[in-house]
C-alpha cells in the first residue's frame, strides 16, 4: 500500500492532467474548426482521468481518516503494561496543565488508583533531600551582580 505522500504526489499529477485536458477541452470545444470527434476524444479522456482521481482521492481520504484515528488513539489504554499506563497517564497530565485543558477520565482513573503525584516523599519530609549531596554544603544565595537582561524578558 502506498504511504499518504506519495498519494498526495500522484492526486497532484492526475489533478494538474486532468486540469490541462479540461483546459484543452474548453478551448477545442470553442474552436468550430476542430472536428467533433477530436473533442469527444477529449472528453473520454477527461472522464477517464476524472475516475482516476476521484479513485485516488478516495484512497488517500481513507489513509488519512486511518492515520488521524491512530495519532488520536487513546495512548492510555493502549499501553501494554501498568508502569507504562501510568507514565502516559502522566505524561497527559503534563500536557493538559501546560495546554490548559481537562484530562481524559481514563488517565484520571490510573492516577488515582496509583501513588498520588509527589515531587517529594510527605512522611517525615523536611527538605533536607531537597538538593543534591554535592550542593547541599555550599551556600546558596542569590547573585551579587545584577543581571541587566532580568526583567526584559
Amino acid at each position: 500500500m502506498s504511504t499518504l505522500f506519495a498519494l498526495k504526489e500522484k492526486l497532484a499529477n492526475v489533478g494538474e492532467e486532468l486540469a490541462k485536458v479540461s483546459a484543452e477541452l474548453v478551448d477545442k470545444a470553442a474552436n468550430a474548426a476542430i472536428p467533433i470527434e477530436e473533442v469527444k476524444e477529449l472528453q473520454g479522456k477527461k472522464d477517464s482521468l476524472q475516475t482516476r482521481f476521484d479513485l485516488i482521492k478516495e484512497q488517500h481520504d481513507k489513509l488519512e481518516a486511518e492515520q488521524k484515528a491512530k495519532l488520536r488513539q487513546d495512548k492510555i489504554t493502549a499501553a501494554p503494561t501498568g508502569e507504562a499506563r501510568l507514565i502516559a497517564a502522566k505524561a497527559e497530565f503534563i500536557r493538559a496543565k501546560i495546554l490548559g485543558r481537562d484530562m481524559s477520565p481514563e488517565a484520571k482513573e490510573v492516577l488515582a488508583n496509583t501513588a498520588p503525584l509527589r515531587a517529594l516523599p510527605a512522611d517525615g519530609n523536611t527538605g533536607q533531600h531537597l538538593l543534591p549531596t554535592t550542593q547541599g554544603k555550599e551556600v546558596i544565595v542569590e547573585p551579587f551582580v545584577r543581571n541587566p537582561l532580568r526583567g526584559k524578558i
